[in-house]
């Protein structure tokens, strides 16, 4: 299925490619941990229309089944705590779920990037950003009653007490309209009013991101907003005259938020990175106590509030979270908390809810963690208005949210976890595999947690089966039976049974198999344990695979750029030596699959990332990205040796693969913009090819290059194949996978979740010369049988004829032969595959 409409933020794909060339040696983990970038703002500093990307192209597949909840904003509470809402983003949609079943209510369709909501009884009113309006949705039937236009970019929205107004702030034009929600009308608004964007968080690896605003409160009586003015102010307007009532100076203030009386505001400042925390008079704006955190640092701009306002929590930078009391003018400082990453407070304010992976409840009273649900990130979250119940989320980590009841704030009851929008969702693919007879393709998706089985006869996604973990690299067996997808926290490889897309097992690796690689027959899988820097072996056998031995393989990990480039695991042609880049020991490690142990260990240049074999296995390329240079290795067991270190004049290569047809490797260097061909005889260059837009994959297809760039401001995103033939991609895109056999290319796309999926056709006219892979066929030329030669048998022979169009397909094994009666006279191309090696010929038909 095709869905246009699907946006993806540029500066936190495209423009990152920059920012991350840039700051090169920050761009890199040892875990394979997410790397989440912060920047923070004070004014000035708005989302922009034309970052956003709407480009339409070949089968561009959507993974999961609309409707999908994807680039997860802000949600809230019903009035009664029954039913939560949130909004998605990307999607342009509001999903509704029942408090008490975890079950999906409603999927609602709104405008165009819907980023705040609101809930009175009767409705929910969410505003649109990029739409400039507020829809109002009835919560008894879901239905839309009301679409009413705001100033630019509606951010945030507050209801007054009794819930008969709502207040909308538009930061583009900095104004704060008032709505009627009995009449559905504007009925007054407050110009000058300092809503701004205050942070802008952003994951390269799968291309998600999220933006808070410093947003505003209205006072118990209802008359009066409060709101933090970057020039140093918190300014209060009146809700009735819509006029600024008054200026309290407060340097750098950062968050507002009300004591459970509404007696005192509590505001936030972080002046030249130092913390410190005010309590306010309402009565008469008086400063009437100011606290400094004294070594602190404000990590959150968010603060929460107790019921008489005599406390304040927040969260701290160094890992820390804060108390802070007003009467004694001191604080306490948790660690274990590490930094909050949202806050909330009980509907009594009694506690505060402190987000984080180490998800906290903080008891005011006695100024003490009551307890800890450790190991579910979250940066936002909505806490029940009458309940002790909580919704987290993360929308970097997992397009779900989970649900909290601390009605024993002693012990947190975790009641699980759900998807937003509905089921299957595939969300942000970082890798397709496709199956040799081109009917599957199946993808990671590592936010939904599941792999998305494609048919690709029909162009749809079938299912998505779960995997309760992320998935970063997926692999289908060459008979096409077996996925075997790499996990995340959970260290285990899955093994997926296409025939009816089911889990058939689980195997623990080691911490973060986020490599796979399969043996040629398909007879084993190479994973690489980013965490614990293992390499396991794991034969497989359906159901029954099993885990046969992990051997230390040195320090691999992430290169974080084009949504994260793993230390390289590469099986040879015959299966019998794995190679494994050890980016962080520049070191290249040669496994002996005999043996099942590491026999070499060489020296390479600085952070060997990729590497490719030859047509024979018996050389290497290995391509170093930091010292911009590469190794020319002779692979031998044992006695395996670098026989060439160059530089190369460009920077950060990042990619290398062979072309059996010149019998050159090929290296991609997107920063310098240049494609390098390398003789492995010589170790030396024979071409430097200037390229218009950034190159940073390369593969080929029956010596044809097939090349992957990285767009910028003018250029697209796109595959290029045979040089001249443009295939434009809706997104940036991780890297491609062409499977040979079939003729397709998969384009993990996860900005706006999609697939591309390019048909390259039949592999081109084949001449006599220039193949390393040449197989005799005999008799030649030939009327009713062809027999191949060689000491091998082929697990399958296509016969294209001079159009390049496939005539037949067959097996063929040592001395067998092929019945050809059926062709007419003319000229055809033999295309026979063993392991993983293709091998052509060229015949007569008389």
């Amino acid at each position: 299925m095709i869905r246009t409409g699907i946006f993806i933020l540029l500066l936190i794909s495209a423009g990152l490619t920059g920012l991350a060339q840039g700051t090169i040696h920050g761009m890199t983990d040892t875990d394979g941990d997410l790397k989440i970038e912060s920047k923070s703002h004070h004014g000035g500093f708005h989302l922009d229309r034309h970052h956003l990307d709407a480009k339409a192209g070949q089968w561009d597949l959507d993974p999961g089944v609309f409707p999908e909840g994807d680039y997860m904003g802000n949600s809230c509470f019903t009035p009664d705590g029954q039913k939560v809402i949130l909004t998605n983003r990307i999607t342009d949609m509001v999903t509704v779920w029942d408090w008490e079943s975890m079950e999906v209510l409603a999927n609602i369709e709104v405008g165009e990037y819907p980023s705040c909501v609101a809930a009175n009884d009767d409705y929910a009113i969410v505003g649109c950003q990029f739409s400039d309006s507020i829809y109002i949705i009835s919560l008894l039937d879901y239905s839309i009653t009301a679409t009413l236009p705001t100033g630019e970019q509606p951010c945030w929205i507050a209801l007054s007490p009794g819930g008969d107004t709502a207040y909308v702030a538009c930061d583009i034009d900095d104004v704060c309209m008032a709505f009627d929600l009995g009449t559905q009308s504007l009925i007054g608004q407050i110009d000058d009013f300092p809503i701004y964007l205050h942070t802008l968080s952003w994951a390269v690896q799968v291309s998600r991101g999220w933006e808070k605003y410093n947003g505003f409160v209205v006072l118990h009586g209802g008359d009066r907003i409060a709101i933090t003015d970057p020039d140093g102010y918190v300014s209060i307007f009146s809700a009735e005259t819509y006029e600024l009532l008054e200026n309290i100076a407060i340097e750098a203030p950062r968050a507002i938020a009300l004591s459970g009386d509404g007696n005192y505001l509590v505001c936030a400042a972080n002046p030249d990175n130092v913390c410190y925390v005010h309590q306010i008079s309402l009565s008469d704006y008086q400063v009437t106590h100011s606290v400094e955190i004294s070594g602190y640092g404000l990590g959150t701009n968010e603060v929460v509030v107790n019921a008489d306002g005599s406390k304040a929590y927040i969260g701290t930078n160094n890992n820390t979270s804060t108390i802070v009391r007003f009467e004694t003018e001191d604080f306490i400082t948790f660690s274990s908390t590490y930094t909050a990453f949202w806050l909330g407070v009980s509907y009594d304010h009694h506690y505060a809810v402190s987000g984080q992976n180490r998800f906290s409840i903080i008891d005011f009273e006695t100024e003490s963690i009551a307890d800890q649900h450790i190991g579910l990130n979250q940066s936002f979250g909505a806490v029940s208005p009458v309940a002790y119940h909580v919704l987290g989320y993360d929308p970097l980590r997992y397009e779900g949210v989970y649900f909290f009841d601390f009605t024993d704030p002693g012990n947190i009851d975790y009641r699980g976890s759900k998807l937003s929008g509905l089921d299957p969702e595939g969300d942000t693919p970082g890798d397709v595999s496709i199956s040799n007879d081109r009917s599957r393709a199946v993808t990671a998706g590592n936010l939904s947690y599941n792999t998305s089985v494609i048919d690709l006869e029909g162009m749809e996604t079938l299912t998505a089966v779960d995997l309760e973990e992320s998935c970063y690299d997926v692999e289908i067996t060459p008979d096409g039976q077996w996925a075997v997808c790499g996990g995340y926290d959970l260290n285990t490889l899955k093994v997926i049974d296409l025939s009816d897309n089911s889990l058939a097992t689980t195997v623990y690796t080691g911490q973060r198999p986020m490599v796979v690689e399969l043996s040629p027959d398909g007879e084993y899988a190479y994973v690489g344990n980013i965490k614990s820097n293992t390499l396991s072996v794991v034969e497989l056998d359906g159901a029954s695979s099993s885990l046969v031995t992990s051997v230390s393989c040195g320090v691999i990990g992430v290169y974080i750029p084009f949504f994260g480039i793993r230390s390289a695991v590469k099986a040879s042609p015959d299966g019998s030596t794995v190679l494994v880049t050890a980016s962080f020991d520049d070191l290249l490690k040669v496994f002996d699959t005999g043996s099942n142990q590491v026999v070499a260990s060489l020296t390479t240049g600085d952070f060997p990332l990729d590497v490719s074999f030859n047509h024979d296995g018996s050389l290497a390329c290995v391509v170093n990205t930091f010292d911009h240079s590469y190794d020319i290795v002779s692979v031998d067991g044992a006695s395996s040796s670098v026989l060439f270190h160059e530089v190369l004049s460009c920077e950060y290569p990042v990619d290398v693969a062979y072309n059996e047809w010149e019998g050159l490797f090929y290296i991609c260097s997107a920063n310098s913009k240049r494609i390098f061909s390398i003789d492995p005889q010589s170790g030396e260059v024979v071409e430097t090819v200037n390229t218009p837009a950034a190159p940073f994959h390369m593969e080929f297809y029956s010596g044809i290059p097939v090349i992957q760039y990285q767009g910028d401001a003018g250029n697209e995103h796109k595959i290029v194949y045979a040089d001249d033939v443009e295939f434009i991609l809706p997104g940036s895109a991780a890297p491609f996978t062409l499977n040979e056999m079939a003729g397709i290319v998969g384009v993990p796309i996860p900005g706006p979740d999609y697939v591309s999926i390019i048909d390259l056709g039949p592999p081109p006219f084949i001449g006599e010369n220039g193949s390393k892979r040449q197989m005799p066929v005999y008799p030649n030329p030939a009327r009713e049988m062809i027999f191949i030669g060689g000491d091998r048998d082929y697990e399958r022979v296509e016969i294209f004829d001079t159009h390049g169009h496939m005539v037949m397909s067959s097996s063929a094994k040592q001395g067998e032969g092929i019945d050809i009666s059926g062709l007419s006279t003319g000229t055809y191309v033999a295309r026979a595959l063993h392991g993983r090696v293709f091998y052509h010929a060229v015949f007569i038909v008389e």
